[in-house]
């Protein structure tokens, strides 16, 4: 898959199928991670993999809108260390996004669909059928 078409592919996704996310997959997936580069090349990061349903659940009760991480075949635990200092917070949380970028493009380019931060209304789509027919004209 081109990179444009991998971008352009991604969506947020609400409903998961039953099926398993291959090994491979999942191996080549964080493998586009721990390439991503971050500030200074510190990769200050750990990438988790939970694949087990009972893990799952309970990860999905660690944030407010995390329920959807019970429902979902795998999910990707981003870690990093908490840091007093104000710019190292802003680098790491900026590398963070690095990588949510690299994980949400691998897995665009193997067909995985994956649910993303809702910011919707941030950008002024007020409904997904909104969102769909205006990327649809362009």
């Amino acid at each position: 898959m081109e990179t444009w078409d991998a971008i352009r592919s991604r969506r947020n996704v609400r409903s998961y199928s039953e099926r398993a996310i291959a090994p491979e997959d999942l191996d080549r997936i964080l493998e586009a991670a721990w390439r991503t580069p971050s500030a200074g090349n510190q990769q200050a990061w750990d990438f988790v993999v939970c694949t087990d349903r009972e893990q799952l659940a309970q990860l999905a009760r660690v944030f407010r809108a995390a329920s959807h991480v019970a429902r979902s075949a795998a999910t990707i635990a981003l870690v990093a260390p908490k840091s007093d200092d104000a710019q190292m917070r802003d680098l790491i949380q900026f590398d963070l996004g690095q990588a949510t970028m690299s994980i949400m493009l691998a897995a665009a380019d193997l067909g995985i669909r994956i649910p993303a931060p809702r910011r919707r209304a941030r950008y002024g789509w007020s409904t997904s059928s909104t969102r769909r027919r205006a990327m649809r004209s362009s």
